[in-house]
């Protein structure tokens, strides 16, 4: 994630959107998140972030970098930071999964300052030995608390036959047919949210209301991407860039999930590049 997380032990009641029998449910992983939040709390953020990310996990620093090799020479950063799931899925399979919720950072030297606010977002995957760790780890910030008290929603992915093709072929294909606007409109799942740095997380209403003023000029190339073996849930890290109106450019980090027989997006987090220094 760009920004420090925070999640304090917040209490959640969960809404199930569908069910399967599942040996690690989206449940069971926003429940190894907040172990992961009280093992920040308690022993700092860098022990936490060693102790959970994956080998091969990736950060964006703000270009992707090896989260151990990363945090390895770091001292521990002089703050407290705490973070929840509060929406999350996990394949059929049970060998990837997804967590996005509120974080929230306090300065150990002043903690009665202002705190920073933000959500996170993170790829997990069952490792060899049957744990589960961060592959990819990415967020935002924005100036005031979004989703503190919100309940926790999961989907859980029954067993059904694996979807064919990419989900992010699938997407281009469907970007460069009927447009950016159009495609996110169609594949976007009922609990889609994109996190944009700066404002709170997108959904709902507000997700309609910023699909329609979208810039139509993207374009994005793949720098990592998986899919569960159960082929009903996938993830993409990209780098963007737009032209026109809004040029930029920057890292996106999607998850997909199976939904009424298609690939569904499920949740984006886009980060821009600073602008290069002016000669």
């Amino acid at each position: 994630m760009s920004t420090p997380r925070i999640a304090l032990a917040w209490a959640a009641t969960a809404i199930v959107l569908s069910t399967g029998a599942m040996a690690f449910s989206a449940l069971d992983l926003a429940a190894e998140e907040g172990r992961f939040a009280a093992h920040s709390v308690r022993h700092g953020m860098r022990a936490a972030f060693i102790a959970y990310m994956a080998p091969d996990a990736l950060l964006l620093r703000p270009e992707p970098v090896n989260a151990q090799e990363f945090l390895g020479p770091r001292p521990d950063p002089p703050i407290i930071l705490d973070w929840r799931s509060q929406l999350a899925a996990v394949s059929a399979s049970g060998d990837l999964g997804f967590s996005t919720g509120p974080w929230k950072r306090v300065a150990k030297a002043d903690p009665a300052a202002p705190p920073a606010y933000g959500q996170f977002f993170s790829v997990w995957k069952k490792q060899a030995d049957g744990t589960w760790k961060v592959l990819l780890d990415h967020g935002i910030s924005h100036p005031q608390p979004s989703l503190a008290d919100a309940l926790l929603r999961t989907v859980e992915l029954p067993k059904a036959p694996a979807l064919k093709g990419d989900a992010e072929g699938a997407f281009a294909d469907r970007v460069r047919k009927d447009g950016v606007r159009a495609a996110y409109r169609v594949v976007a799942h009922p609990l889609a949210r994109l996190l944009r740095e700066g404002v709170a997380p997108l959904e709902g209403a507000a997700l309609r209301e910023a699909l329609a003023t979208m810039p139509e000029a993207v374009n994005w190339e793949i720098l990592a991407s998986g899919v569960s073996a159960a082929g009903d849930f996938a993830y993409s890290l990209s780098r963007y860039s737009r032209s026109g109106q809004a040029p930029g450019r920057g890292h996106a980090l999607r998850v997909w999930v199976r939904h009424e027989g298609a690939w569904s997006l499920l949740g984006e987090v886009e980060t821009p590049l600073p602008e290069p220094a002016a000669r």
